[in-house]
């Protein structure tokens, strides 16, 4: 569909001293629209820094200036909210509104500001929401422009609102009324209203929110970290498995897209037998599924299948028998002396769920669906596998390095 058929439609702009960028560009957008459908926005949100705040209070709803209204006025334009809880003052941790945006720190607390607010609104399915850059410092049209990139939809657009040499900036210009208005201009000459012209450049965006970073952006993420995720998936997705086995005791790392997961050395063991039997298929031709039932028998048992075996043959192989996590999977599966048999169900269920919550963590639930350890099938038939196809499974082995 196209932005202007949308129930919930919002015009987000970033403001400084100059609230005139607002009704410019709301004018381009519904009235002087260029051939394009009118965009008429039910709302219009304003993100700024608590001296913008003032000055866009004063000049768009202060009753003896009310120049937001008097467009609407104008060109019958209704049905558009803007009141003051519509106006968002970027805030300091401790609560307190910034004033300016003069330090590096002052920059951190807009971007990530805007950065949630777009991820936030572009979460509605039933809006459109038109961005405006041309307010504001520099960094904060910038900053919106991007947070559109990462999270912006097709509905989605991005403009800068271009207006005729003289009336840009003016005090006392706001958009083109119906009648015509003389105004002093910079140098002390007389110009008429009638004469201004208000353009909407329309910038193209890359979309990324149509690729992996759609799924698996967080709506909680401030600027620098929704930037990074997106660079970490814009390499692709791949689940690396490093065992290194050249310093004291061996030990499992795993990264997913880049990020490392803290796991403890058994969840590694157990991921990195997982993604061995995806990576080959499984001994039993499976596709590297494991079936769940499997685990309600004793090690050696018949209905087995043999899946405990191939756990501490890994463990064996990679930490040698007299390691610690040797002696924990041992432990956990073939008991102790003296003390009943352990089920192994017991031991696979929470190794399962401490990994996805541990990509969950850093990838939301999508992303323990396409990366996690999916379980699937009814009772007495689930099973579980690596989401991940073999193509993005890498395994990393110091041992064949020596």
């Amino acid at each position: 569909m196209q932005p202007h058929v949308f129930p919930r439609r919002i015009l987000l702009c970033v403001s400084g001293n100059s609230p005139q960028i607002i009704t410019e560009t709301l004018y381009a957008l519904a009235v002087e629209t260029g051939g394009r459908p009118p965009f008429v926005p039910t709302e219009i949100r304003v993100l700024t820094t608590a001296r913008g705040a003032e000055q866009t209070r004063l000049s768009l709803l202060a009753e003896d200036r009310a120049m937001l209204a008097r467009l609407c006025e104008d060109y019958g334009l209704e049905g558009i909210r803007f009141d003051e809880e519509c106006i968002e003052v970027f805030t300091r941790e401790d609560g307190s509104p910034l004033h300016d945006i003069v330090t590096p720190d002052d920059n951190r607390i807009a971007a990530d500001h805007i950065t949630r607010r777009v991820a936030e609104l572009t979460a509605d399915p039933d809006a459109a929401i038109h961005a405006s850059i041309a307010g504001g410092r520099k960094t904060m049209g910038f900053y919106l422009g991007y947070a559109m990139i990462l999270y912006g939809r097709e509905q989605d657009r991005v403009s800068h609102v271009l207006v005729s040499e003289g009336f840009t900036e003016h005090r006392d210009f706001f958009f083109k009324p119906k009648k015509p208005r003389t105004l002093q201009g910079p140098q002390g000459w007389e110009m008429s209203t009638a004469d201004a012209q208000i353009h909407l450049a329309q910038i193209p965006l890359v979309r990324l929110r149509s690729s992996e970073f759609e799924a698996l952006s967080e709506r909680r993420l401030g600027f620098a970290d929704a930037v990074e995720r997106a660079s970490r998936l814009a390499h692709g997705v791949e689940l690396r498995i490093r065992v290194d086995r050249m310093a004291g005791e061996a030990r499992c790392e795993a990264q997913l897209a880049g990020q490392r997961l803290a796991l403890s050395n058994t969840q590694g063991l157990f991921l990195h037998w997982l993604a061995l039997r995806r990576l080959h298929g499984g001994q039993d031709g499976s596709q590297g599924q494991v079936l769940r039932e499997a685990f309600k028998y004793p090690r050696g048992s018949r209905h087995a299948m043999g899946y405990l075996d191939e756990i501490f043959e890994l463990a064996k192989d990679c930490y040698g028998e007299m390691s610690a996590v040797y002696a924990s999977i041992e432990d956990s599966l073939s008991g102790k002396p003296g003390r009943s048999q352990r089920e192994p169900v017991k031991w696979l269920e929470p190794l399962v769920s401490g990994i996805n919550k541990e990509i969950r963590k850093h990838f939301g639930e999508v992303g323990v669906r396409r990366y996690g350890i999916a379980g699937e099938g009814g009772r007495g038939q689930k099973v579980y596998c690596l989401a991940l196809p073999p193509s993005q499974i890498v395994i990393e082995d110091e041992k064949s390095r020596e």
